[in-house]
This record gives C-alpha cells, sequence and structure tokens, in this order.
C-alpha cells in the first residue's frame, strides 16, 4: 500500500503505473490536474488494476491535506507500507529575478510537503515501512539559472539522510536523483527550444534525455523487498550526468 504525491502525470504517473504492475495498492494525489488523475483511475481500470488505486486531491504544503492524503490511503487499503514523495515544482530564472513568491512556492512544495508528508506517514508506517523522495541531481552539481530548485532538491537530499538515520532501523528512506527527464514540468521550466536541442542530452554519458517511465523502476525497487538493506542511499537515474 503506497501513498504517492504529485502523482497524475510525467514520474509521478508513471511510478504509479509501475507499482500498480509490481502488484502494489496505490493512493496518488494531485493538487490541480484532475484529469489526469481520472485517467489514472481509467487506465488502472482498464489495467484490471482499478481496485487498486485511489485518488485524492491534496496540496502537500497544507498540514491537514497530508495528514488527510494518510487517512484516505488507511481508510482505502487498511494499512500504509510506502511513501513517496513525488510532488514538485520548478521555477527557472536568474536569482535575481525571482520573487519572494517564486521562493515560497518551490520551498513549500519541494521541502515542506515532504516534510508534512512522512511527519503524517511515520507513525502510520509498520516495521520495514519506506519512504522514497524523488530529488534531482541538481541537488548534488547544481546548475545556473535554476537556483531556487537546486536548493530545494539539495534540502531534500538532506533531509532524507538525516531522517533515515532518525527512523532506522525500523523504516528505510531513501532518494532518487533523476538527470534530465522529458515531463511537462521541465517543458514549462525549461522552455520547449531547450528541450527541443542537444544542449542538456549532451551534458549526459547516454547523450539523450530520459522518459518518466525510466525513473519508475527505481521507485518500484525502493518500496520492494529487494531494497532491503539501502538506506539513507541517493540512487542516481541520470544516464552518466554526475
Amino acid at each position: 500500500m503506497v501513498l504517492l504525491s504529485g502523482g497524475s502525470r510525467g514520474i509521478g504517473a508513471a511510478a504509479a503505473a509501475a507499482l500498480l504492475d509490481a502488484g502494489a495498492c496505490v493512493c496518488l494525489t494531485y493538487r490541480q490536474d484532475a484529469a489526469g488523475a481520472a485517467h489514472r483511475e481509467q487506465a488502472a481500470a482498464a489495467a484490471g488494476a482499478g481496485d487498486r488505486l485511489t485518488t485524492v486531491r491534496a496540496d502537500v504544503r497544507d498540514a491537514a491535506a497530508a495528514k488527510e492524503a494518510v487517512r484516505h490511503t488507511l481508510e482505502r487499503f487498511g494499512t500504509l507500507d510506502a511513501l513517496v514523495n513525488n510532488a514538485g515544482v520548478l521555477v527557472q530564472g536568474h536569482l535575481q529575478f525571482a520573487t519572494t513568491a517564486d521562493y515560497d512556492l518551490v520551498m513549500d512544495t519541494n521541502v515542506r510537503g515532504p516534510y508534512l508528508l512522512m511527519r503524517a506517514a511515520i507513525p502510520r508506517l509498520p516495521k520495514g515501512g519506506r519512504i522514497v523522495n524523488i530529488a534531482s541531481v541538481v541537488g548534488i552539481d547544481p546548475i545556473p539559472d535554476a537556483s531556487l530548485y537546486c536548493a530545494s532538491k539539495a534540502a531534500l537530499i538532506a533531509l532524507t539522510r538525516s531522517v533515515a538515520q532518525e527512523v532506522a532501523p525500523d523504516i528505510l528512506v531513501n532518494a532518487i536523483a533523476p538527470g534530465p527527464i522529458r515531463t511537462a514540468m521541465t517543458a514549462r521550466g525549461y522552455g520547449d527550444d531547450l528541450l527541443t536541442s542537444d544542449a542538456i542530452a549532451q551534458g549526459t554519458w547516454q547523450r539523450r534525455w530520459a522518459g518518466p517511465q525510466e525513473v519508475a523502476p527505481a521507485v518500484v525497487y525502493l518500496c520492494s523487498p529487494a531494497s532491503g538493506y539501502v538506506t539513507g542511499a541517493v540512487l542516481r537515474v541520470d544516464g552518466g550526468r554526475t
């Protein structure tokens, strides 16, 4: 039984599909994309997994919404075995032009959100429970013109490694650091001109962008019994970028 934030599209949608394929029950949250969440439900039903997927509208920046997402998961499936913090936002641009509203949006979504969901979920996770935080390679190796996003993902990595120590040995907490992934978020953040160029692709050893479906298996692995001796790790899925 997995609670996955930001699951209506991108990496979250791919992870939800992969978890369902692996036999998990999934509660995915969304903030605004009701159509995307409905599409996920339709796809699950078509695959014969409709009874193992539920969706809930939740703004991860809100403490009450985080608690409600956990409550909804427990009400629907009875237990909560894993939390995947995937919801995130990207604001691209030079620091001089970033507003305090931009700062609040990025930090509240990318850091406060995982903090709130972890705080709500940890008391309900069993021994052997899992937490997976979707960070980014730019939290390890920052890039220009995305300073707020880089800082938020670096903070999430630090939060992951600290919480992993706090809840050990009972709960395993890890992060995934994707490289360049083609999603609606990166398209909005960087612009179509950059997505269609080779500039970012050439920064990876694979010389290409990846799709969300190439990150999803890492989520499944870190939620599975196969990762029983992995905690405090930052798994890079970046085509050799870092």
